[in-house]
């Protein structure tokens, strides 16, 4: 093989796997920790939590603890990733984590609407609505099977359809997920994708610059 070519292709490989910080002179990441690392770690940590139960909604103060976690195993989470996955995680006021985490029934409900498609996003964005509130309230804890509710929204043609008349009136699409990750089966995956494992590497010509 031509030499010239060889070194390309050589060179072409090595950009393919190391991506150069530009936060850190010097700095270079190197691959990510596996699915099963950081999903062992997540999970291990959740365990640990007093008040976490499994198939609660997550917090912003969890999550931001784990996120600590990630850093002491000497993984890395860019400020730019941390900002935008806290975005997507409920604040530990919010409505809904108060309603469903609060209490062995709203953890019932939280259970049974998960499994239906969008079911959490649905009930997020009712709670939003005027009298939204009483409405999300007494699906949970006055109106018998007030599950089946969120599973006629997000699983029939009928539900499709109210939701395409609530749109109109809310200028929202009210059938469309919200993007925020309420549960740890939702957070893993994004996580999975943000986490890196940073290799400090100065090289001798920075390393000469730092000299007085």
């Amino acid at each position: 093989m031509n030499k010239t070519l060889l070194t390309t292709l050589i060179a072409l490989n090595l950009t393919t796997t190391l991506v150069v910080r530009n936060d850190v002179p010097g700095a270079e990441r190197i691959p990510s920790p596996s699915a099963q690392q950081v999903t062992t770690l997540t999970n291990k940590y959740f365990a640990t939590l007093p008040k976490y139960k499994s198939g609660n909604l997550i917090t912003q103060a969890e999550v931001t603890g784990l996120l600590k976690e990630i850093s002491n195993q000497g993984w890395d989470v860019t400020p730019k990733d941390n900002a935008q996955l806290m975005k997507r995680i409920l604040s530990d006021n919010d409505f809904l984590v108060k309603e469903l985490n609060s209490s062995q029934q709203g953890r019932s409900f939280l259970h049974k609407i998960r499994n239906y498609p969008g079911g959490i996003d649905r009930l997020d964005k009712i709670a939003q609505m005027p009298k939204g509130k009483r409405d999300v309230h007494a699906m949970i804890y006055k109106i018998p099977d007030g599950d089946q509710w969120v599973k006629g929204m997000t699983t029939t043609q009928h539900g499709r359809r109210m939701g395409n008349s609530i749109s109109r009136w809310q200028h929202d699409n009210f059938n469309k997920n919200t993007g925020r990750l309420y549960t740890l089966d939702q957070l893993l995956p994004e996580l999975i994708k943000i986490v890196h494992i940073p290799r400090t590497s100065i090289s001798p010509e920075f390393a000469s610059q730092r000299k007085p």
